[in-house]
């Protein structure tokens, strides 16, 4: 299926604000700071944009 996966803590920051619809909340709750959360889900978006691509183009 697929060939790399999402490192799991990024998953997880994205469960967690789409859950509390806030990266704040997010942050509370995994006891991070909001730029942690902001950088995971960059992270994750770059990944998964990554991942998307590749597979339209091979």
């Amino acid at each position: 299926m697929f060939s790399h996966i999402p490192q799991l803590n990024s998953i997880k920051v994205f469960d967690s604000a789409a859950r509390l619809k806030t990266f704040k909340a997010s942050a509370i709750e995994l006891n991070v700071t909001l730029a942690a959360v902001f950088q995971q889900i960059r992270a994750l978006l770059k990944e998964l944009e990554t991942l998307l691509l590749g597979a339209k183009s091979g």
